[in-house]
């Protein structure tokens, strides 16, 4: 009995500091917990069920004591482990379907902070707060048209406006889409705050030069006649 004591102890004291081990080092994360413990209880029980049957079969009590210790180990070292980093590696691909993964988030532009200064006619500070954007997102379309919009609706300034709308047009990798509606704003202020039509028929007719043959282009044409009337 008393072997049988130290076999259970001993045992006892080494699969704890796997445990403990395991924990630390290999621990799932949160959205793979679950599938860890759901492939670890079904391999236990796939292996626990004739281990212990033939210990009990074979060896009697003392046979019985020395699968569990064995099954212990057994699922610390050869299963616990394993099962860690597969359920680890199947939870975290499922996972990121729902939340993206482990990839840090993509940084985007922020433009409360300029909004806000702009809400409170702080132009110059909105301008300060929309350039630092700018700087680290320079091809940003937003940060770029609120420029503009600053400049044309609240500093009545349409000819720094026209010079960001054309700058913005004239960059790599703009989309066609980008650049319409670029233009079709600075028209707009030309009508709204300009009263120039003359200026608003040459920020469409920009659209029909640098898109021709689409859509965008054969609505500036439709705004076109219009203004003709």
């Amino acid at each position: 009995m008393g072997d049988i004591l130290k076999d259970y102890v001993g045992g006892f004291i080494f699969t704890a500091s796997i445990w403990v081990a395991i924990f630390f080092i290999v621990r799932p994360p949160q959205r793979g917990r679950k599938l860890v413990r759901g492939i670890c209880i079904g391999m236990l029980v796939l292996l626990a069920s004739p281990v212990l049957l033939l210990g009990l079969a074979f060896g009697g009590i003392r046979g019985l004591i020395g699968a569990i210790i064995e099954l212990l180990i057994m699922s610390g070292v050869g299963v616990f482990i394993p099962a860690c980093l597969v359920a680890s590696r199947i939870g975290n691909h499922f996972g990121a379907i729902f939340d993206g993964g482990n990839e840090p988030p993509e940084a985007h532009p922020f433009y409360y902070i300029a909004k806000l200064k702009r809400s409170e006619r702080r132009y110059d500070e909105a301008i300060a707060r929309v350039e630092e954007q700018l700087k680290r997102f320079p091809s940003d379309c937003e940060g770029q048209m609120l420029l503009a919009e600053i400049q044309a609706t609240d500093l009545h300034d349409l000819p720094a406006a026209q010079s960001l709308v054309e700058d913005l047009a004239h960059q790599k990798h703009r989309q066609p889409g980008e650049i319409a509606l670029a233009f079709q704003r600075l028209a707009e202020w030309h009508l709204q705050i300009g009263r120039d039509k003359s200026s608003a028929r040459a920020a469409l007719m920009k659209i029909i030069e640098l898109l021709p043959n689409s859509e965008p282009a054969l609505l500036a044409d439709g705004k076109l006649s219009h203004l003709g009337e």
